[in-house]
């Protein structure tokens, strides 16, 4: 082919949106160009091909195309570069074909225009002139310079004196100027306003040799090194808005990436060591925290089930695996006393009383304990059927016989017996003064005789009545009316009589000489008192078995075949019943139970409303002092053993901790000591408040808390350090995690 195009370069600007350009000078193939960009620093920085740019070739030219647009200002130089070889060999004798003849001769015409072109940008010497360009030897800062003799070039220092003596001004090439402070000004060049002044950065940049792909980057104060960089980097930095670089790596603000927060500049701003993570101080302030050996064998655990491992946390064994039934107990906000009333079905109650025969206090425990009152005047109920009475059993051992006092099943009007002030003497009966008030008198009467208190003749029948009669062996029985018999006085199965006098009544039988009194104390007082040290036994009627005992030292046990269980009130459920109810009275919509020692407020209560109860224990903070935030409450938390077990009973299952070893750690949940025994040699056992424990519980939550935090602000501080291609991976990675579509930006 021929050659007639004589300029082998073309020069281009980029302005950071174009990626191809032409050239129109005859190339063969894409390996004889010379593509360059020269950036804002006038350094010529030579592309790849393929790495930055690929081109298409022929005889009148083609095209360059960058894959990453050249930025804006940078010139595009693309030159031919032909190689200086010579690869046609002719044979003696053999063929002369053209086409080879001319492509050698078309490789040594671009040759040579490439070398006119640099020979163009040289030096020259005019044809009239015999200068030598030769030097002859020469030194780093020395001056090139004609020598004295107009014939050669020479090398001289600068300092040579009459190298240059007067002042040269700008327009002929000099700085007109005397000093280089001015000489600078003059030519534009004033340090810090038109030239940059040294810099340690800028000198650690300029002293390293970029090549394709690759951009600088700070190591430490003055040194700097390169990374590469990809073509999503590129296209990142050419980005001339956040929103331009949100849609480059596919980020939606709010939902793929976080937008502008003042606690994350925080983190930001926070300067971090080996080993350590940010953390909040204040609102939008952050330290730095260090990140224990501990704390990194948790980060990198890439499952639930891996992390619960590293902490020693095994659902079911150290935690409590979820439960329907205590799902629906933290769900539960209602006031009173907290009842199971179906399967994962919880309600408040409210203990309630009867009017004349008990009052409840704070009946649903929200105000304070429930506090159960007796009435002055005890109203005990009654039915249809039946009508009041107290019954009183006998001895155990003799058998379950009972002495009951019955109210009438019809009365007319309310009746009042009171009793005598003080005891009568032997013989002496009760006698009623018609206004409700009983005093003893001495009764003396003979059969067929007469006395001012009864007169009864020889049959046994008192005179003009049949009320009162006497069977002439061991008894008087008193009817009323025609009614079955309301009153027997004497037995000869176990000389029990009822006598009574000004001081009171007794009831009172042959068993050694023991009785019961009640009568009329001070101030309004009944006084009810055995005559000896010996229990009050209370047993229903046709059972031998004491229903309640009242001891001398004033403790009560209440309940079927009751045993003393070392308290002051014991009480046993009947088979099938609860142990106590509570009820308040008509009209009360709470009560409380309160729990105090013998001096100083209360200590403890259970309160209750309509719906709830509370378990309360004193937590005043006037009642404390030395109050100190608690530490290290996660490591104690950690030190325990939940377990789950048999009780030994029943076989039932249970779960929590072995007493002893939470004591070890929370010696104030625990009461009792291991191993101990009572007086008898029976074993005393412990017993564990889990309320005990919410307080460490909720401190070790919060250390976690603080942890997670400051691991958050170290991954969020490092992420910047990662590699460009490694940090999309793992944003692949954590947007998998949190359950975001996994999008790999193509490279």
């Amino acid at each position: 082919m021929t050659i007639s195009a004589n300029d082998r370069k073309t020069i281009y600007v980029g302005n950071g949106a174009t990626t191809v350009f032409s050239y129109d000078f005859p190339v063969s193939v894409n390996t004889d160009l010379l593509v360059s960009l020269k950036n804002a620093s006038n350094v010529y920085v030579v592309q790849t091909l393929t790495t930055n740019y690929t081109a298409t070739t022929g005889p009148s030219g083609g095209n360059v195309t960058f894959l990453m647009a050249p930025t804006n200002g940078f010139g595009v130089i693309i030159e031919s570069r032909t190689p200086r070889t010579q690869a046609t060999d002719y044979v003696e004798g053999d063929r002369f074909p053209a086409n080879t003849h001319e492509a050698a001769l078309d490789k040594l015409t671009k040759i040579d225009q490439e070398q006119d072109e640099k020979l163009s940008r040289t030096l020259k010497i005019g044809p009239d002139l015999t200068i030598d360009p030769t030097l002859s030897s020469t030194s780093a800062g020395y001056i090139v310079r004609v020598n004295s003799t107009n014939t050669g070039i020479e090398a001289v220092a600068p300092e040579l004196a009459g190298a240059i003596t007067d002042v040269v001004p700008v327009s002929l090439g000099g700085t007109g100027a005397s000093t280089a402070s001015n000489a600078r000004s003059n030519l534009g060049l004033a340090i810090g306003t038109n030239v940059q002044a040294y810099d340690a950065g800028l000198n650690a940049l300029s002293g390293l040799t970029p090549s394709a792909n690759t951009f600088p980057y700070y190591t430490g104060p003055g040194t700097a090194a390169l990374t590469n960089i990809s073509p999503l980097g590129r296209s990142i930095i050419d980005d001339t808005s956040l929103l331009e670089i949100h849609n480059t790596l596919e980020l939606t603000p709010d939902l793929d990436i976080q937008t502008f927060d003042s606690n994350l500049q925080a983190i930001s701003d926070t300067i971090l060591g080996a080993n350590q993570f940010p953390y909040f101080t204040s609102t939008f302030t952050a330290a730095p925290a260090t990140l224990t050996p501990f704390a990194r064998t948790l980060l990198d655990d890439s499952s639930a089930s891996t992390a619960r491992t590293t902490l020693g946390v095994s659902i079911g064994a150290d935690v409590q695996a979820f439960d329907t039934t205590l799902a629906s107990l933290a769900t539960y906000n209602t006031n009173g006393l907290l009842t199971q009333t179906a399967v994962d079905t919880f309600t408040g109650r409210t203990l309630t009383g009867t009017f004349d025969q008990i009052t409840v206090t704070n009946g649903d425990g929200v105000s304070g304990n429930p506090t159960l009152t007796l009435p002055i005047a005890v109203v005990l109920p009654t039915d249809a059927s039946n009508s009041s009475s107290i019954a009183f059993s006998e001895q155990t051992s003799t058998g379950s016989n009972v002495v009951k006092l019955q109210a009438p099943n019809s009365i007319t009007s309310n009746v009042t017996f009171r009793l005598p002030g003080a005891d009568g003497t032997a013989g002496q009966v009760l006698k009623t003064d018609g206004s409700a008030n009983l005093s003893f008198v001495t009764v003396s009467a003979t059969a067929g005789g007469s006395d001012t208190q009864i007169q009864y003749n020889s049959t046994g029948s008192l005179a003009g009545s049949s009320w009162l009669t006497y069977n002439g062996t061991n008894a008087i029985t008193y009817r009323n009316g025609t009614s079955a018999a309301q009153i027997n006085i004497g037995s000869s199965t176990n000389g029990g009589f009822l006598w009574g006098g000004e001081a009171g009544c007794a009831i009172a039988g042959n068993n050694g000489g023991a009785y019961v009194q009640a009568y009329a104390g001070a101030n309004g007082q009944c006084v009810y008192q055995t005559q000896g040290t010996g229990d009050h036994i209370f047993r229903v009627a046709g059972s031998a078995t004491a229903a309640m005992i009242l001891n001398a030292g004033g403790r009560l046990q209440v309940g079927s075949g009751t045993g003393d269980e070392g308290g002051s009130l014991n009480v046993r459920a009947v088979a099938g019943t609860n142990v106590a109810a509570f009820r308040s009275g008509v009209g009360q919509t709470n009560g409380t139970v309160y729990f105090n020692p013998e001096t100083g407020g209360a200590v403890g209560s259970i309160g209750w409303n309509l719906t709830t109860t509370a378990f309360n224990t004193s937590s005043d903070y006037r009642l404390k002092h030395q109050v100190v935030p608690m530490e290290n409450s996660l490591a104690s938390i950690l030190r325990l053993k939940p377990c789950t077990y048999l009780w030994k009973i029943n076989n039932s299952i249970g779960e929590g901790f072995l007493a002893h070893e939470l004591q070890e750690e929370f010696p104030l949940a625990v009461t009792g000591n291991k191993d101990a025994l009572n007086p008898d040699g029976s074993a005393k056992h412990q017993s564990v408040d889990p309320t005990k424990i919410i307080g460490r519980l909720v401190s070790a939550v919060q250390e976690l808390s603080a942890q997670n935090d400051n691991l958050c602000r170290i991954l969020l501080t490092h992420i910047s350090e990662i590699d460009q291609e490694t940090r999309i991976s793992l944003t692949g990675d954590i947007r998998a995690r949190l359950g975001f579509p996994r999008e790999t930006p193509t490279l």
